[in-house]
């Protein structure tokens, strides 16, 4: 039972009024005091239960808030998509019964119809899945060439390092002279 602020207010002067009439200094004034206390102690515990109470139902009531509004968001979802069918299938009487005539409808009519529907319902659908793959294989094309380009730029940067190396290389030159040519070089190193 939740008690108002009024209550606890009056309550609270009660116990101030009784404390001011009562001797300073005597024993009783002390249990009176304590009693007082613990009374206030109480009454503070009530309150943090109350308290605690309300704020559970208000989490209660905010969680079912949530879950009432995600429910009707699926349900709106649900409701749309049916009235689209809905309307789809209602287009699609209609067609057929402007094509129908009731006076020479036959069953082959009616399956020839429905066969070119269909027909024309696949040629869409794999109209659409080519525009994806149009589109799939120009990004996929793209991105490929920019890494090619990469990979040719930096082949490049590595030949022209390679070239920088062997011309600054000394052992490099000797290699690429004859060997006739290197022997000589070296008798002459020996000799002298």
């Amino acid at each position: 039972m939740a008690l108002g602020p009024h209550t606890v207010q009056n309550s609270h002067r009660e116990q101030n009024n009784m404390l001011k009439h009562e001797p300073a200094n005597s024993f009783d004034a002390n249990s009176r005091l304590s009693r007082a206390l613990e009374e206030a102690k109480r009454e503070l515990a009530r309150q943090k239960c109350v308290n605690q109470e309300i704020l559970n139902s208000k989490k209660e009531a905010q969680e079912e808030l949530d879950q009432t509004t995600l429910q009707l968001g699926q349900e709106k979802s649900l409701k749309l998509m049916h009235t689209k069918r809905s309307r789809s299938m209602h287009k699609e009487l209609d067609r057929l019964k402007r094509s129908c005539n009731q006076d020479d409808v036959s069953s082959s009519r009616i399956a020839a119809i429905q066969s070119n529907c269909l027909r024309e319902k696949k040629k869409k659908v794999l109209r659409e899945d080519f525009e994806e793959l149009k589109v799939a294989h120009i990004v996929t094309q793209a991105k490929l060439s920019k890494e090619l380009q990469f990979e040719k730029d930096k082949s490049a940067a590595l030949q022209r390092e390679v070239e920088q190396l062997r011309r600054s290389s000394p052992s490099s030159q000797m290699k690429r002279q004859s060997p006739k040519i290197q022997w000589t070089r070296a008798v002459q190193l020996i000799v002298f």
